[in-house]
């Protein structure tokens, strides 16, 4: 395979996942760029697990097939933080609302189909 080093995030999710399943990956490169591990995988150096968002104009031209992994699911949460204690500014709150409503757009049209919102 190829994939991100080993202190990449993605890594450490596919390493704790193979891990919990009783079996290592095989990897034949570690590089940590998502452009990079593309362009190998395209030249036959192995497969690789990326998100989605990452493969979309290449699955969409042909260049790259993917398959979901639907069992174990692998899954990152990602959430927006902020200071604690003080009203949220303006432009922070749009900012959210902006990011929201891009998150359901995209999990709508399919290209982020793993995307959960929360309802507030």
């Amino acid at each position: 395979m190829v994939l991100p080093s080993g202190a990449h995030g993605l890594r450490v999710l596919i390493d704790q996942t193979c891990q919990g399943l009783g079996f290592a990956p095989k990897i034949a490169m570690e590089i940590d760029s998502f452009n990079n591990i593309k362009r190998l995988v395209s030249a036959g150096f192995g497969p690789s697990i990326l998100p989605l968002y990452a493969v979309a104009d290449e699955v969409a031209s042909g260049a790259l097939k993917v398959s979901h992994i639907a069992s174990p699911g692998l899954w990152r949460g990602a959430h927006l933080m902020s200071r604690g204690g003080r009203p949220v500014p303006r432009a922070q709150a749009a900012v959210r609302d902006l990011l929201r409503e891009v998150i359901i757009d995209l999990r709508d049209k399919g290209a982020w189909a793993a995307a959960r919102v929360p309802s507030s």
